[in-house]
């Protein structure tokens, strides 16, 4: 039995303020639909940014302190961890 996978990237962005660390030669193509994305600065990564890019910040995500977050939908209780 044998499986083919096709991975298909669009808007795949990085920010700049990422450290990564990488062994040997390496050049990323800044290319926002391949492999490595595009690379985005911190002032670039606003609100109106993630809004074109289809974040949907009314009932799906929130906007605080300058970063995306996902509401909190579901469960409201505690969890009990043992």
């Amino acid at each position: 039995m044998s499986f083919l996978i096709v991975v298909v990237l669009c808007y795949n962005f990085s920010s700049n303020v990422i450290v990564t660390l990488t062994v040997g030669e390496f050049t990323p193509d800044n290319n926002k639909n391949g492999f490595d994305g595009e690379t985005k600065t911190g002032g670039e990564l606003t609100q109106a940014f993630y809004e074109s890019i289809g974040y949907e910040f009314v009932n799906i995500w929130k906007w605080e302190n300058n970063k995306p977050y996902l509401r909190n939908e579901g469960y409201m209780g505690t969890l009990q961890i043992p």
